[in-house]
């Protein structure tokens, strides 16, 4: 099976096409165990008329050409359900005449010969590749259900039998698969097309789309009608899996140093340096400020290499071009953790994204964790200890952790929470640019961090999806996720080859990704919190 399968996609690759033809589709279906009709290939009128007779009248002719994928839209099809009328003998030699001839100066390879299926009702199944979570599953009514109501459902692939049944029970249209004047549909069997859609694109990561539109569906099996595949230029690249460092040194280190701590109140390196001390930190605090003996009552040091003590963590502050001389201190010193609040990084300019590569590539190579850059960092409630420039009189402690990109956002929530929400909170994240440490390692952080109890989440995006839904199916279990997405628009610019990708939009991708991890998705800030709490 997956010899054939691999023959027929290496075939198409050295052809340089960038979809299967249809009759290599439903051969990939049969072999993988989902019913298709017959699909034979003529390439001539009296071939045709052969394959007719041995499938049996009536029959359905297509135009079979790489250049033409919507087939119906262009008037290759004929004799399908609604059209009339049915090919006979004398119906299939017009048939034949005339695709060739409305596809004269196309690549025509020939004209497909196939059994007129019997109506049923119509089903739609798809896959596609979604950017963030990597490749996605669809199911929708055919018709006016998919073409006009858009009445789909989508899990992110692999999916479980549950998931399959839930992605049925989901669109608007499934009374009618359970029954509808007595007519049903065989669940089972559109469940089982669902699994096996779902481990052919895991096995076969060239498969880039797919569509099964129409599916006839009977009371007793479904059966695919027509079929398309879209194949990847290239095997997609899986995110990088290198080793994850344990984030005890983000929010634990008993010794931190602030580098770009001021004297001037109101600039970000005082107002650090007094959330700490203001805070009740319980840890070693070390002002690094080249042209000060003191800050604040502590000694200052001018690098932090020169720090006599151990150091766990540096909260750096300082202007972007500084910071790669920063992380060299820090990686001489053996420092665990960099929480970078500095801006000017890849959130501004080329330069600066190679500024941020530079300075993740030292991190690495001294095996740092590296929390931004851009960003307010972090808060522990435990042990008082933080990174934020935001001045904080006072938090109060509870079992609700904080996550999120941007420190506006962690701004207005301190003073929301102080001013009007009576609950507490355990830790906070500001992830900035998340160049290193990101969603999924805070979530496995908060996994086994006794004090929370619920993770409250502000996403503007995910750089590994699939990553991010692993761990979060896995913390899920044991501790509530609720989940505020930003910028879930539909992408829109890029024109779709197949159905499937037309309609998984990414709000939809999204929101089936957090009912199969579990997670609870809000759509405002106050609901957000009243849900945490």
């Amino acid at each position: 099976m997956a010899d054939l399968i691999g023959e027929i996609i290496a075939r198409a690759r050295r052809e340089g096409r960038s979809s299967l033809l249809e009759h290599e589709c439903k051969a990939i279906l049969r072999s993988i165990g989902v019913p298709t009709t017959n699909c034979l290939v003529a390439r001539s009128e009296e071939e045709a008329l052969r394959m007719s007779e041995a499938i049996g009248y009536p029959v359905v002719l297509k135009i079979l050409s790489p250049q033409v994928i919507h087939k119906s839209d262009a008037g290759g099809v004929v004799g399908a359900i609604g059209q009339s009328p049915l090919l006979g003998r004398e119906g299939v030699r017009r048939a034949y005449r005339e695709l060739i001839a409305r596809f004269e100066g196309y690549d025509v390879i020939g004209v497909t010969v196939q059994e007129r299926a019997k109506p049923g009702l119509e089903v739609i199944v798809g896959a596609t590749r979604d950017a963030t979570f990597g490749p996605v599953l669809m199911f929708g009514l055919g018709g006016v259900f998919v073409e006009v109501l858009k009445d789909v459902s989508f899990r992110v692939i692999p999916v479980t039998e549950r998931d399959a049944q839930e992605m049925m029970e989901e669109v608007k249209g499934y009374e009618l698969l359970k029954g509808y004047r007595g007519q049903a549909a065989d669940i089972a069997s559109l469940r089982d097309i669902l699994l096996k859609v779902s481990d052919l694109v895991m096995a076969h990561p060239l498969i880039k789309e797919v569509d099964l539109n129409p599916i006839f569906a009977y009371p007793e099996g479904s059966m695919v009608v027509d079929a398309r595949m879209i194949l990847e230029e290239a095997p997609p690249r899986e995110a990088a899996g290198a080793p994850r460092a344990d984030l005890s040194a983000v929010f634990e280190p008993r010794s931190v140093a602030v580098v770009g701590a001021s004297r001037t109140p109101g600039k970000a390196g005082f107002n650090i340096l007094e959330n700490l001390l203001r805070l009740g930190y319980e840890g070693q605090v070390y002002p690094i400020n080249p042209k000060a003996e003191e800050i604040l009552g502590l000694k200052a040091y001018p690098t932090v290499d020169q720090i006599p003590g151990q150091v766990d963590a540096a909260i750096i502050a300082t202007p972007a071009p500084v910071v790669v001389e920063v992380m060299r201190d820090c990686a001489r010193k053996g420092v665990k953790a960099a929480i970078i609040v500095s801006s000017g990084f890849s959130e501004e300019s080329e330069e600066g994204r190679r500024l941020e590569e530079e300075v993740i590539e030292i991190a690495r190579q001294a095996g740092i964790r590296v929390v931004g850059p851009n960003t307010t960092g972090v808060f522990n409630a435990e042990n008082r200890f933080t990174s934020s420039f935001i001045p904080i009189d006072r938090l109060p402690f509870g079992n609700v952790a904080f996550v999120a990109q941007t420190g506006l956002f962690l701004g207005v929530l301190f003073e929301h929470i102080l001013s009007s929400q009576r609950f507490g909170i355990s830790k906070v994240a500001g992830l900035g640019n998340k160049a290193d440490v990101d969603d999924a390692d805070i979530l496995e952080y908060l996994a086994g961090d006794e004090q929370t109890k619920v993770v409250a989440m502000y996403i503007e995006g995910l750089s590994d999806g699939r990553r991010f839904l692993r761990v979060a199916r896995e913390v899920a279990r044991e501790k509530p996720i609720v989940v505020l997405k930003a910028g879930t628009t539909a992408a829109g610019a890029e024109a779709a080859l197949s159905h499937t990708a037309s309609l998984a939009g990414r709000s939809e991708v999204f929101e089936a990704a957090c009912k199969q991890a579990g997670i609870s998705r809000v759509h405002s800030f106050e609901e957000l919190l009243d849900v945490a709490k």
